[in-house]
């Protein structure tokens, strides 16, 4: 919220600035560059403490889902069961890897998504705030109606990339698994001359 309020001040202040200059306002002029400096010092400021926000998010995540991970994985010998109790198709190769590395990696791809989802929602609202202070309530609700009509027809002449991703993801992750069953069998295909089948 404030970094929309942020670049909507930062707006104003370019058109003031410009105003000054035309108009040959000298100490209106030296005042409005000392206001863009001081904002300049906030915007380096709430980039670095959105990241940090972020980072300490996803920590906290990773810290409780490892935890409870542990306490399921360490739990009714199921360790031991993932590694070696299993079918050879249905084992846990790598069971250290997701428990590190995957969850780290989740946790800070959900953090990072916080400020992208939130911002969309504040944009539109100061958005419909400000158009209504310009345009009023009808028109805004117009130019809405005539958003959301581009929309569907958009959305319904676009083709469906969930789908294509979704159908290439278990494409690579069956040829993966193909060429990791190939590596373990590796000698006995060799051995019965299966490479030319």
């Amino acid at each position: 919220a404030t970094g929309v309020g942020f670049s909507d001040r930062i707006a104003h202040l370019n058109g003031d600035t410009t105003a000054s200059v035309i108009e040959r306002d000298l100490p209106r002029f030296t005042h409005l560059v000392v206001v863009s400096l001081v904002q300049c010092g906030v915007a380096g400021v709430m980039a670095p403490s959105l990241h940090f926000l972020t980072r300490t998010l996803a920590l906290q995540w990773r810290r409780r889902l490892t935890q409870y991970l542990h306490r399921l994985y360490f739990g009714n010998q199921v360790f031991y069961k993932l590694c070696c109790v299993a079918n050879e198709g249905s084992r846990v190769q790598d069971p250290e890897i997701r428990l590190t590395e995957d969850v780290e990696r989740l946790c800070g791809e959900l953090a990072s998504t916080w400020p992208e989802l939130i911002k969309p929602g504040v944009d539109i609202l100061w958005f419909t705030w400000k158009a209504n202070g310009y345009v009023g309530w009808k028109n805004t609700g117009l130019l809405y109606l005539y958003l959301l009509s581009g929309f569907l027809a958009l959305r319904a002449i676009s083709p469906n990339f969930g789908r294509d991703v979704c159908l290439a993801a278990e494409l690579d992750s069956e040829f993966q698994a193909l060429h990791s069953r190939l590596r373990t069998h590796a000698e006995s295909i060799a051995f019965f001359g299966g490479d030319s089948k």
